[in-house]
């Protein structure tokens, strides 16, 4: 969850290694059901976007 960063922030914890990268999950959902089915679209937005998109 994308949340989950500033959650450890707050807690005074150290976010794990590559979680500024978290997809919310409700993002992700959206790209599935609207980008993913535009085969070309989701590529490019994969390759120029530094979320872990799946």
């Amino acid at each position: 969850m994308a949340s989950d960063y500033m959650d450890y922030m707050e807690m005074g914890e150290t976010p794990p290694e590559g979680s500024e990268e978290w997809i919310a999950s409700y993002a992700q959902d959206a790209f599935d059901k609207y980008i993913k089915p535009n085969v070309k679209l989701a590529d490019y937005i994969k390759s120029t976007c530094f979320l872990q998109i799946l």
